[in-house]
């Protein structure tokens, strides 16, 4: 499930994809945008996570894994468990959250349960996630009452420039073909879709990406990213695409216009790439090299209605 540029603003147990995962399952899946709530008088649970509010029950098992937020998660209201992908977990359940990451800011007044990844940790089992602490520069704690450190029962803070290497995964998650996290860093300049992993990463290039996220009908910005992964693949726009992420410290590309080098390039670039009339606008590259495009260098290929509108190009 994939939920781009969400505005959502709530009350207790808010969530971009999920307010209350009390059973069940929520797996490659992620958010951007920005999430709110308001604190509710008298409220069960109030939580504000960037993918999930409240997660776990005392009778059932519930599982957020690899899933992920870029997403800018905000309260300006106090008493509550505010995290970068969940808000809080049920204490007394056996809830689970697994091979993730958020990237997005986390915002909350002092006083609140607030953590860069995870509000508040009633109960449960974490395993091999991460949270960014370059967006997050003044919290100091991967969950509420982790103790003032950024590492904690396998939630990992790393810097930005971390999160987008690919050394950072390869042992957390795995890299063998199939592996259940498994990410893989390898491009391809022939027409085979990318399969076998969950994950896929430009090395230093960007953060991880879902491997589900891959269409050849191109309608959101990570999709027109992830067609480094088949560049000799023919591609359809089908929709007007914003590409502001790419000047957005908390997406992908860990960029703004002061420090990054935005969207990569799509280095040799050998299929049909059809911009239906479509308008891709907000591109951010920032780059030495030379030949420095979208389609850096085309060879005898069809570039059919392909419209760039407002190119940046320091």
């Amino acid at each position: 499930m994939s939920l781009v540029n969400v505005n959502i603003a709530g009350g207790q147990s808010t969530g971009a994809l999920v307010g209350i995962l009390a059973t069940g399952t929520v797996q490659t899946s992620y958010s951007s945008g920005s999430v709110a709530n308001s604190f509710v008088t008298g409220g069960s649970f109030n939580a504000l996570g960037g993918l999930v509010g409240v997660i776990g029950s005392t009778t059932t098992t519930a599982t957020v894994t690899n899933s992920y937020s870029t997403a800018n998660v905000t309260t300006s209201t106090g008493s509550q468990s505010v995290g970068g992908l969940v808000g809080y977990i049920l204490g007394g359940s056996a809830a689970t959250i697994s091979y993730s990451y958020s990237s997005g800011t986390v915002t909350a007044p002092s006083g609140d349960n607030v953590g860069g990844f995870l509000g508040l940790k009633g109960a449960g089992t974490l395993t091999n996630n991460f949270w960014d602490t370059t967006t997050n520069p003044t919290i100091a704690n991967a969950y509420s009452g982790s103790g003032g450190i950024t590492v904690a029962n396998n939630i990992t803070g790393v810097t930005t420039a971390n999160l987008m290497s690919f050394s950072t995964f390869s042992t957390a998650w795995g890299t063998t073909v199939s592996g259940a996290n498994a990410i893989s860093k390898t491009t391809s300049t022939g027409a085979t879709a990318p399969t076998g992993f969950v994950w896929l990463i430009l090395d230093n290039g960007t953060m991880p990406i879902l491997e589900m996220e891959y269409n050849t009908n191109i309608s959101t910005p990570h999709q027109l990213q992830l067609v480094s992964f088949a560049s000799g693949q023919s591609y359809n726009v089908i929709n007007n695409i914003n590409l502001s992420g790419t000047t957005n410290a908390s997406d992908v590309w860990g960029t703004t216009v002061a420090s990054g080098a935005g969207f990569v390039p799509i280095a040799n670039y050998s299929g049909i790439f059809n911009g239906g009339n479509f308008i891709i606008n907000n591109l951010y590259i920032n780059s030495s090299a030379s030949n420095v495009g979208y389609l850096p260098m085309l060879p005898a290929i069809a570039l059919s209605s392909k419209t760039l509108a407002s190119l940046m190009k320091p």
